[in-house]
């Protein structure tokens, strides 16, 4: 049933009141990107660019593993061949622009969330409310551990990659500065978005659009969808998508886990009832 403390709302109110939800994710987007202006020499200096030094925490991890594995050589970078240049009038200033509003919306993402979260909540029952009290915390985990996974790891290993990968040595790699934050942006926003699959999946239950009987059924064409989406996302090498598709593999087997908890929850409600 619905919740008792809930008035009948006409679709102008609903719209009002998205609104006002909107507008408040914005203003918080906003508060954010000042917040990284300001503290503009960590967050675009040392944030965005950190991932070009050699003794990058992952890079240094990395080379750790390497000599662990006695393949130091394959595994320690000496120099990343990538120099960033700017061949816009106005390609720095809008780089600096849209990186401090990419990092601020990151920052913001909880509250932004929570937002979308506080308009949906009045339309669900007291019984989905129970379900989905620690939807909050669990979009955010999910999102910052895609973001930190993209950049600690994605990022560096397609670094890596495209420095070390060479046509011709006739061909430096001179590399716009906004080229390379886009490479940054689509990796990180992308394994950020990639990431909340459960979350997407719980829903897709709840409305009755996926059951665990389709996920399972569909497991192999999922390998491909995943295989596919690790291309798009990531530099042309092998290794960059199987990094990507490997924690894909283990996110879509605990969707199915998240998919299966739900119909099991239903089915003991309405024997119940």
């Amino acid at each position: 049933m619905p919740r008792p403390n809930d008035s009948e709302m006409s679709i102008i109110e609903h719209l009002e009141e998205l609104r006002w939800h909107l507008l408040k994710s914005v203003v918080a987007i906003f508060v954010c990107a000042i917040v990284v202006f300001v503290y503009d020499d960590f967050f675009l200096n040392h944030l965005l660019f950190d991932p070009l030094q050699v003794d990058f925490f992952s890079y240094h991890k990395l080379c750790q593993l390497g000599a662990w594995l006695e393949m130091k050589d394959s595994f320690c970078l000496d120099k990343i061949n990538i120099t960033l240049q700017n061949t816009e009038p106005a390609g720095q200033f809008m780089t600096y622009i849209t990186s401090g509003f990419t990092i601020g919306f990151i920052i913001a993402f909880p509250y932004v969330f929570f937002q979308i979260w506080s308009f949906i909540k009045p339309a669900l029952l007291d019984g989905e409310l129970r379900v989905a009290s620690g939807l909050l915390f669990w979009t955010t985990l999910l999102f910052l551990c895609g973001i930190m996974f993209g950049y600690y790891i994605l990022l560096p290993f397609s670094i890596n990659f495209l420095s070390s990968f060479s046509m011709n040595t006739m061909i430096k790699n001179d590399i716009n500065v906004s080229s390379y934050f886009d490479l940054l942006t689509s990796l990180v926003l992308g394994c950020g978005i990639m990431f909340e699959m459960p979350i997407v999946v719980y829903f897709l239950t709840k409305i009755g659009l996926v059951t665990p009987a389709f996920l399972t059924t569909y497991r192999k064409y999922s390998i491909v969808v995943i295989l596919v989406i690790a291309a798009i996302i990531t530099p042309p090498d092998v290794i960059s998508q199987l990094i990507v598709s490997v924690p894909l593999f283990i996110l879509y087997e605990i969707s199915i886990y998240v998919s299966m908890r739900i119909v099991l929850k239903e089915k003991l409600n309405q024997n119940n009832i």
